[in-house]
């Protein structure tokens, strides 16, 4: 068996840190891939030297194509035994757009998360296929960052792309609504964006907190509030570690998430993680064992304007988080602080089960079927 994978493993984005899991979890299975990179433009990362080897692979060898892309990139090729089309998308609905289409093409469809298993207007065979992650990265001690600010307190912290989908003002609200200023507790954000500068992208993002804590309306002097530490310069994958080594509760309030590598991550890390009760933190956050799950409801998404056009419309449904409870989650957290010592050790223990060697076997099995 030849495998050739095509993905945006040179992105220096979420995205392509998963992709690039995904094609060395494949190669420590034992199975011949031979990776292809598909460049939309973005600021590129640095690739492992394995994949740089693997690349030096002849497709022509290769009998099965695995497609790690978005699925309007998806084409079907008769050369290949069989057509896996990698899926991932957030919210619940997508069979009034034209990717139900593009999938329909493919022979068999892998998503990472249980909600995505039964999209209405798909037809083709779906199978859960989880990602991958690096269990020695965990395993290693990483220096926490020098933030004198942080020293002695709580730290909650957010990490991932300044967007709406984030909902990054549903924990601005909770933090700020739950926490007085006096207590020793501090919100750490660390945001990208792959259109924005870090500077423009730092101003954006206080703007927010500001107009968040103007509309709160508990005190007349804005000063008055916490003051978040916000990171928007680009960090290395070292130092993107190191952040979690500095922080303790990873928050993640989102719409939806197929995955959400900076959270699983949190928790390979030994973290406490609070995240909202859909997708992919819904498969592996065990509510109150290793993490803690946020309440919500799903509704008819409005206000998306940063998607595709035919994307983001009143058809499709998000998970939209329940703001006291999260209020709720975030006390727990503070208030256990010295005392989730187990809930840690299971938050690694979950992130072991995502091995390269764990999903690669996974993978390899469900390419023998």
């Amino acid at each position: 068996m030849h495998v050739l994978y095509v993905g945006h493993y040179r992105e220096a984005s979420g995205w392509g840190q998963v992709t690039r899991d995904q094609i060395l979890a494949l190669d420590t299975a034992g199975v011949n891939v031979v990776p292809r990179s598909i460049d939309l433009g973005l600021a590129h990362a640095e690739v492992p030297e394995r994949i740089l080897q693997l690349e030096q692979g002849n497709t022509k060898n290769c009998d099965i194509i695995i497609q790690h892309v978005l699925p309007h990139h998806m084409k079907y090729d008769s050369h290949f035994n069989k057509n896996i089309g990698m899926f991932e998308f957030e919210s619940f609905n997508i069979k009034h757009t034209s990717w139900v289409d593009h999938l329909n093409i493919m022979d068999e469809i892998w998503v990472p998360c249980s909600h995505m298993l039964d999209m209405p207007g798909i037809r083709k065979p779906c199978y859960l296929m989880p990602h991958a992650c690096n269990v020695e990265e965990y395993n290693q001690e990483y220096v926490p960052l020098e933030i004198p600010s942080l020293k002695n307190k709580f730290v909650f912290y957010f990490i991932g792309t300044y967007n709406r989908r984030k909902h990054i003002s549903a924990l601005l609200r909770a933090f700020h609504t739950e926490f007085d200023p006096c207590e020793p507790v501090e919100l750490v954000l660390k945001m990208n964006h792959p259109s924005m500068n870090s500077d423009d992208l730092a101003k954006e993002v206080y703007q927010l907190t500001q107009k968040i804590k103007e509309h709160l309306k508990l005190y007349d002097d804005l000063n008055r509030y916490k003051n978040e530490i916000i990171i928007t310069v680009n960090v290395s994958r070292e130092e993107l570690l190191r952040l979690h080594a500095t922080c303790h509760s990873f928050v993640c309030p989102s719409f939806g998430e197929a995955w959400c590598a900076p959270a699983f991550d949190a928790m390979g890390m030994g973290k406490y993680v609070i995240a909202s009760k859909v997708g992919g933190p819904n498969d592996y956050i065990d509510n109150g064992v290793n993490g803690a799950l946020v309440n919500g409801k799903l509704e008819p998404i409005f206000g998306e304007n940063e998607s595709f056009p035919e994307f983001g419309t009143a058809r499709e449904l998000e998970f939209d988080i329940s703001i006291s409870d999260l209020q709720y989650k975030m006390r727990h957290a503070y208030n256990n602080r010295g005392n989730f010592s187990a809930l840690q050790q299971n938050a690694r223990n979950t992130a072991k089960k995502y091995s390269y060697i764990n999903v690669g076997s996974f993978m390899k099995e469900r390419l023998n079927a």
